[in-house]
């Protein structure tokens, strides 16, 4: 049986309804703005990131980033310290592998030993997925990397350890073929001292 207190009570509930569902609505539309502001934001900063161009250590890249970096923290309110420190550096010329006619352009691969005026010739040396190869004395030596995210050379596992392999055993130089999810050619970290130039 409706009552006049019932009939109030979901009038009352009603009311309440289509005012939290006008909040809802005030909400979700402000919320949209302001993920479209974000998105536009993070797609300017990207550009920005990219615009600085290669960001090898020390390089002008690097150099923009860095300042880049610190200006955006420093206009959100943090106070910003620059230490400053030698970094090797290499200005690439030529960077390609010939043979007869056929050129390819290789991406240098840190720490950089510069080439003398007229390259490094050799034959060609494969290293298999397993790290074997034959004879790599005085051989340019080519190893092909599984497909995976990498990242960085550590002397003693992995892409590192096979490239340290291939020096001790007399390589005139090693060209690593990176397989990864962009489908670029990748410059791996490492350290700026090492073993990883023959």
């Amino acid at each position: 049986m409706a009552t006049r207190r019932r009939i109030l009570r979901q009038a009352v509930q009603g009311a309440g309804a289509a005012m939290l569902g006008a909040h809802w609505a005030r909400f979700a539309a402000a919320q949209a703005s302001d993920d479209g502001a974000l998105i536009d934001r993070l797609r300017l900063d990207l550009e920005t990131h990219a615009g600085f161009g290669l960001k090898f250590a020390g390089g002008p890249g690097d150099d923009m980033t860095a300042d880049w970096t610190a200006t955006r923290l420093r206009a959100a309110g943090y106070s910003v310290d620059v230490p400053e420190f030698e970094t090797p550096f290499f200005v690439a010329r030529r960077t390609d592998i010939r043979s007869g006619d056929a050129s390819i352009r290789v991406v240098p691969q840190a720490p950089v030993r510069v080439t003398p005026g007229g390259g490094t010739t050799g034959p060609l040396a494969v290293i298999d997925e397993n790290g074997r190869s034959g004879d790599l004395r005085g051989r340019i030596a080519v190893f092909t990397t599984p497909f995976a995210r990498h990242a960085a050379l550590f002397a003693d596992r992995g892409i590192g350890a096979t490239v340290v392999a291939a020096a001790a055993a007399g390589a005139a130089a090693i060209v690593i073929v990176t397989n990864g999810p962009s489908g670029e050619a990748v410059a791996l970290n490492c350290p700026d001292q090492g073993p990883f130039v023959p």
